[in-house]
């Protein structure tokens, strides 16, 4: 579910690191990013320019669906793990050894040892 989290803050984030797309002749009238975003209105006005404001939000969008991805993926491996390592633990708990002779006991309600007859 991140890949659409991640992919919705790349594309608010392309709209003003559009301004990295956008020819030199705009940075220089535009006068840096603050100014980019405080005339983000005039910038999108011109048909040549709103090109390169859709590129940067698209390509942001895609970074932010494929950072959400690996994240997602590498949750999924963390919990797989997790579920794992929980039902070998489970199953060493499972096994007992009784405490006179050593036998190995693998039933957990079992009340006496098979080996040696000891009672739990």
């Amino acid at each position: 579910m991140k890949k659409v989290q991640f992919a919705f803050i790349g594309a608010i984030l392309g709209l003003p690191l559009s301004y990295y797309f956008q020819s030199d002749y705009v940075k220089s009238k535009v006068g840096g990013m603050g100014g980019y975003l405080k005339n983000f209105g005039d910038v999108v006005s011109n048909s040549d320019l709103v090109g390169n404001v859709i590129l940067s939000v698209v390509i942001f969008a895609l970074v932010g669906g494929v950072i959400g991805y690996f994240v997602d993926e590498n949750d999924a491996k963390n919990t797989k793990m997790l579920n794992t390592s929980g039902s070998n633990q489970n199953a060493e708990k499972q096994t007992n050894f009784c405490p006179s002779c050593g036998g190995k006991i693998e039933d957990g309600e079992t009340q006496f040892c098979e080996s040696c007859g000891t009672k739990f």
